[in-house]
């Protein structure tokens, strides 16, 4: 039994979205759709001084602009606060 192919996109809100972006958005998403996937949204907030709330929806309303949806999430980074330091502190011992 083969697993389900699932692809990402992970902008970092800190501005609007650009030709790279774009890019990289219809490749995920070609690739997975093609295969019977889903494609996750997740959002790389963890610069926190330069991610903006406007840059999020921003991001997502592109992304929807472009005919793309995504089957999970947003998911925002900085909800995994706790385990990146768990994971620094494994790594520390």
């Amino acid at each position: 039994m083969s697993e389900k192919v699932v692809g990402r996109f992970a902008p970092s809100p800190t501005g609007r979205m650009h030709a790279g972006n774009i890019y990289a958005a219809l490749a995920a998403w070609l690739v997975a759709k093609s295969q019977g996937g889903e494609i996750v949204l997740r959002i790389e907030d963890l610069d926190r001084e330069r991610s903006k709330s406007e840059y999020i929806d921003a991001v997502q309303q592109d992304f929807e602009m472009l005919g793309l949806t995504w089957d999970r999430g947003p998911f925002f980074q900085h909800d995994r606060d706790e385990a990146y330091a768990a994971a620094f502190d494994f790594l520390k011992e």
